[in-house]
């Protein structure tokens, strides 16, 4: 799987919104508005696919899912190609977390550095996703699982308008940003079979990509050879 490209002005227009790394003013106001409803929903959905204590998360934001984790007992080092995330992610993530600034495609750690590695909503992000996720297999110790989530690009605005109405967007704005996000965020992001995909020929067993129930997100879970 190569580097994507959506066609048209929507197109044009969802890759100069998702496929680089957030401003300090988006990443503001993504941890403002957006993350909390994320971490709220999908937390729950990662935490029983890990294994081990000694996590990676790829994508991390400013860390509220980390954090989360974290408060567990779980060892979190938080990877974002944002440097505005990654200072957030370094003034509160707390006890059991440390971030560093990393691209998916360029994770600067040995092989088999991680227990388990999840992902939240950073796939449509990475230009080239299959060489992302082999990043992510490669980082992972063998036995140890992976967990990605992503929205689904079939999910309908309903679904998506669902999730938003959790979300500390003002609600004069609501609207306006589902409309936003299914042309740019939704639009850009993988069909289930598209999500698989971004897996294959890698050394992994035991695949399953699936709905969250409930929630406009396809889960991808498996386990590292």
């Amino acid at each position: 799987m190569g580097e994507r490209a959506t066609p048209g002005l929507a197109g044009r227009i969802a890759d100069g919104v998702c496929r680089r790394a957030f401003s300090s003013p988006e990443a503001t106001a993504y941890e403002l508005t957006i993350a909390p409803a994320l971490a709220e929903a999908l937390e729950p959905a990662l935490r029983p696919c890990l294994r081990g204590a000694r996590l990676i998360d790829i994508g991390c934001g400013g860390g509220q899912i980390a954090k989360r984790l974290a408060h567990s007992g779980f060892s979190v080092v938080g990877i974002d190609p944002s440097r505005a995330q990654v200072r957030r992610f370094a003034r509160a993530g707390g006890l059991g977390t440390r971030p560093a600034q990393a691209r998916a495609e360029a994770l600067p750690f040995p092989s088999e550095s991680f227990e388990s590695l999840y992902s939240s909503c950073a796939w449509k992000h990475w230009p080239m996703p299959h060489l992302g996720i082999a990043e992510c297999v490669r980082v992972t110790r063998s036995g140890g699982s992976l967990a990605v989530i992503e929205i689904d690009g079939t999910a309908s605005a309903d679904e998506f308008w669902a999730f938003a109405r959790t979300s500390r967007i003002p609600l004069g704005l609501r609207r306006a940003y589902l409309r936003f996000a299914m042309r740019t965020v939704v639009g850009v992001a993988p069909t289930r079979d598209e999500f698989a995909r971004s897996f294959d020929g890698l050394p992994l067993v035991g695949l399953d990509v699936s709905r969250i129930e409930g929630l406009p997100f396809l889960l991808a879970t498996a386990n590292v050879v």
